[in-house]
């Protein structure tokens, strides 16, 4: 960096260093961690507009699902209208997902202007969203970084740690509209004032406390991370620290979840009991914890056991109480769902698996970074003259400690474990690459550094820099480049890409004369039908539709075929060679009509598609 702020010896270049200069450091570090973001961005957006043949962007079903129910809400639906004719023809669904995303979604709908259609601007507004989470995300990030060292170059390696870790993009990716994202970001805001906060002074912590409440309006496994940060303040009470920190956070938390179901829900639904969105089930246990914390910040003179044995006994009654009032409260958000979810569905969703079933190499890549990470934090920790405080080391190391548990039960947590790497990464290899700087000179590991001659650094920078930044992504792109790929997965992918092509080339959409056709499709096509089409589905990837996932996954001979397009009234069979069960040539039946419809696809892994014969549209 400072040879590229040097003042350059050719002229021409003097002007270009200058501005280079003037750019803060911040800014560099926001605009590398956006560049795989704005590639993607620009790739997806020259396939507009909608029609051209070539999918816009890979997205998972639920993104689809989003813009699709932001789309009826701009059209004329209600506030509270969240239901979508997904299950057809048995019964509408009623989706979870509640309206603080929708809100900013349909806010970059109507700043464009001109005679778009709306799916085109909704598509566009879902282009920007990505980056303007990650925007919010690594500014969160630096604010922390500024917190942790003065060393000016760690804000530099910020942005330059979240590109090695490609993990950071899984849920960033262009038009992908789903609530990670956010949910990331405001967590990363929400570990900036726990870092940040003055426990004379109470804004922070209701800060805190509302930004929980938004993340529980926006999803409710947003109750893990309450109970993450609960679990922290609860600590320092024991460690003979005051309570009042949790009393104020809790506090607020609940009042502002409170409001959101009274901005979410209709009156009469104020009551009502939902495990997979916010509603009473998830606010009573906020209540009580607010209550108990009240109770025991009263405990202030005895021996830390004691305070601890009174803690858990008073969560215990409590977790007898709401055990008593409502037992389904402890399946969690899918108390109420069909069994064939739990047994059949989520196995098989990736995001939904263990950390250990992704292969060994991209296991261990994955783990380089935070491991470090722990290492590093439990260090300043649990000495005095790390280049962290022992109070930030504590809370970081506990944070990547709790989030790096749910990493484990599940990948899908990843987007709150990984982001919070770089706060410990970014100032140690500053202060390795660095050790002579005046704010780490003194401190470890700068401290020991500094001794050593400048070759002596060198041959111990590089082989960190290596395993730290190069490393991990060789261990994870690597052995997915030199592996051989199943020709019947690749032909499934290939499929799949058709059937989008298909979908939003318009062609689908023609079909029918105007009437809503009921397609038997891929659940991975279904929401995407949805939006492009007028036409109906049988289910797609959703944990509500377990009858109609059950319909279509459970569906391996012809006679199940026949059952479900009698049962459903299909219309119209989508199908693609599965590798999780037999190729769909069973399906091309006498009953089907004798011939395919003609489509525009590449000639590689087309879909089958037939109208089924005798239907009414």
């Amino acid at each position: 960096w400072r040879a590229l702020t040097a003042k350059p010896a050719i002229c021409g270049t003097s002007m270009l260093a200058h501005a280079v200069r003037r750019v803060p450091l911040a800014v560099w570090a926001i605009l590398i961690a956006l560049l795989p973001l704005l590639l993607h961005f620009f790739s997806a957006l020259a396939n507009l507009p909608i029609g051209s043949g070539e999918p816009i962007a890979r997205q998972d079903p639920d993104s689809w699902l989003r813009l699709t129910l932001v789309r009826d809400w701009l059209s004329g639906g209600g506030w509270y209208d969240h239901s979508y004719a997904s299950n057809a023809p048995l019964a509408t669904v009623q989706s979870p997902w509640t309206r603080p995303l929708d809100i900013v979604i349909a806010f970059f709908t109507k700043l464009q202007f001109g005679d778009v259609e709306l799916t085109t601007k909704i598509v566009r507004a879902s282009l920007i969203l990505p980056m303007m989470w990650m925007t919010l995300m690594v500014a969160a990030l630096l604010h922390i970084t500024r917190r942790l060292t003065r060393m000016p170059h760690a804000i530099l390696l910020v942005g330059v740690l979240l590109i090695a870790a490609p993990i950071n993009y899984n849920y960033f990716s262009a038009g992908n509209a789903d609530h990670h994202a956010p949910l990331a970001a405001i967590f990363c805001w929400i570990v900036a004032l726990l870092l940040n906060h003055d426990p004379r002074r109470g804004n922070g912590l209701i800060a805190i406390g509302a930004l929980l409440a938004l993340m529980l309006w926006i999803s409710p496994e947003s109750i893990l991370i309450i109970a993450i940060i609960y679990g922290w303040l609860g600590l320092q009470w024991l460690a003979g620290s005051s309570l009042r920190p949790l009393v104020r956070v809790a506090t607020a938390t609940a009042l502002f979840a409170i409001v959101a179901i009274m901005i979410e829900r209709p009156f009469a639904q104020w009551t009502a009991r939902m495990y997979d969105s916010i509603s009473l089930v998830q606010v009573l246990p906020l209540v009580l914890v607010a209550l108990a914390a009240m109770l025991l910040a009263r405990i202030t003179s005895y021996f830390w056991m004691w305070r601890a044995l009174a803690a858990a006994a008073l969560l215990c009654a409590m977790g007898v109480a709401l055990y008593l009032l409502d037992p389904l409260l402890f399946r969690g958000p899918m108390a109420l769902v069909d069994p064939y979810i739990h047994s059949e569905f989520l196995p098989r969703i990736a995001e939904a698996k263990h950390a250990w079933s992704n292969p060994t190499f991209k296991f261990i890549g994955l783990l380089l970074q935070p491991l470090l990470a722990v290492f590093v934090a439990f260090r300043c920790a649990t000495q005095r003259n790390g280049i962290l405080s022992p109070a930030h080391a504590a809370t970081l190391c506990y944070l990547l400690l709790a989030t790096g548990a749910l990493y484990f039960a599940q990948i899908r947590w990843a987007y709150y474990f990984f982001p919070l790497v770089p706060l410990v990464l970014a100032p140690f290899l500053g202060a390795w690459l660095n050790p002579q700087h005046s704010a780490v000179a003194s401190y470890w590991p700068a401290a020991r550094l500094r001794r050593l001659s400048e070759r002596q650094l060198m041959a111990r920078r590089i082989p960190l820099l290596l395993a730290i930044l190069a490393l991990p992504i060789i261990l994870i792109i690597l052995p997915e480049l030199l592996r051989v790929k199943d020709s019947t997965t690749q032909d499934a992918a290939a499929c799949h890409d058709n059937v989008r092509r298909f979908i939003q080339s318009g062609e689908l959409a023609k079909l029918g004369n105007g009437k809503p056709l009921i397609i038997f499709a891929p659940t991975d096509n279904g929401t995407e039908i949805l939006f492009f089409t007028p036409h109906r589905i049988i289910a797609s990837n959703y944990h509500r539709e377990g009858a109609g996932i059950r319909d279509v996954w459970g569906t391996h001979t012809v006679d199940q075929l026949q059952n479900v397009v009698k049962k459903r009234k299909v219309d119209m069979v989508i199908t693609c060679p599965d590798p999780d069960r037999p190729d769909a040539k069973p399906f091309r039946a006498a009953w089907l009509q004798a011939y395919k419809i003609k489509t525009k696809l590449k000639p590689k892994a087309q879909p089958s598609i037939f109208l089924v014969k005798g239907s009414a549209r």
